[in-house]
């Protein structure tokens, strides 16, 4: 499982993840990009995915469902209206969802905008935080506090760690404003 924060501060969508990958008793830890829970798309936006691991490795292949509206934007008519339709078009292509829901909440950034995709294609305006994912519960406190944004969700990130088995560190943080990816190990895992 994953947990995966984020912080809109400043005209600038703030996001981390744990590292850690789990199924059952299967632990592995993905320090490079192409096994991070927040994907840098060629666009600016930045995807974040929690629950299925296989629908999770699809979706990312999709980059092109995951764009911009006319004027450069990530707005949530542009997700209903676009975005959707065609993540469920490619993921009925597949085989993999005919409920008509998918099995991972997505996290979108770009800039200043933030939403979440939920299970049943729900899209959420996020105005200060968003969090998905396992553990989630023990990050509210911590992003909702004054103080440093990137120590927030490093805390948030940690307490989540400490008090839930299937997220760990080293985590990965990114923004939308530099769009490079920053590892911070804390020491030891389960922090």
């Amino acid at each position: 499982m994953s947990v995966v924060v984020a912080v809109k501060e400043n005209g600038v969508v703030y996001m981390g993840a744990d590292s850690q990958t789990s199924a059952g008793s299967y632990k592995e830890y993905f320090l490079n990009e192409c096994g991070f829970k927040i994907f840098r798309l060629e666009n600016g936006i930045l995807a974040s995915f929690c629950g299925n691991v296989g629908s999770k490795h699809t979706i990312c292949s999709l980059e092109n469902v995951f764009t911009l509206d006319e004027n450069g934007n990530l707005t949530k008519r542009h997700i209903v209206n676009n975005i959707i339709p065609k993540l469920v078009a490619e993921m009925n292509k597949i085989g993999n969802e005919e409920t008509g829901k998918i099995d991972v909440s997505i996290l979108l950034a770009h800039k200043d905008s933030l939403y979440k995709i939920c299970m049943d294609l729900s899209v959420l305006k996020q105005n200060t935080i968003a969090i998905h994912g396992s553990g989630m519960e023990y990050t509210y406190y911590a992003l909702s506090s004054e103080g440093n944004v990137k120590d927030r969700i490093l805390q948030a990130l940690s307490s989540s760690a400490k008090r839930t088995e299937s997220v760990s560190g080293p985590f990965v943080l990114i923004d939308t404003k530099k769009l490079e990816y920053e590892i911070v190990d804390m020491g030891g895992k389960n922090y």
